[in-house]
């Protein structure tokens, strides 16, 4: 089993993030070849596209405070993606970041490059209002 990190960063234009967000949309692909090429010899290749974690550079960075449910520390985020190891080729291993995903996957291909990170700001604050 071979597992990547990638980033919901690769999938949603974010700025001043450039090089971050293409390298982890690169490990995002990469994961995804890699798994189609070792298909049928036993070894199985697994991305994991994590949204926010709170992590000592997050929550300086984005001044998060505390793990939340939004935003679990890092403990909590690896118990949860470690129970879809060989369920899924591709996982965000959280299941609030599973349904972020899933919103901004609503919206056209367009939309989210003209205003992902709108989007995704938005839905963040909606969260922590609501939690």
């Amino acid at each position: 089993m071979v597992i990547n990190i990638s980033s919901a960063a690769g999938d949603i234009p974010t700025p001043m993030m450039q090089i971050y967000s293409a390298t982890k949309a690169f490990v995002k692909v990469f994961s995804a070849c890699l798994n189609s090429e070792c298909a049928g010899t036993g070894i199985e290749v697994q991305c994991i596209v994590p949204f926010i974690v709170a992590t000592n550079m997050t929550i300086s960075a984005l001044n998060l405070g505390k793990p939340s449910l939004m935003y679990p520390g890092p403990d909590e985020y690896v118990t949860h993606a470690l129970r879809t190891v060989g369920v899924r080729s591709m996982t965000h291993g959280y299941w609030l970041h599973s349904l972020q995903a899933f919103i901004i996957g609503c919206f056209p291909a367009w939309f989210v490059e003209k205003h992902g990170f709108s989007l995704l700001s938005l839905i963040n604050s909606l969260k922590r209002t609501s939690l």
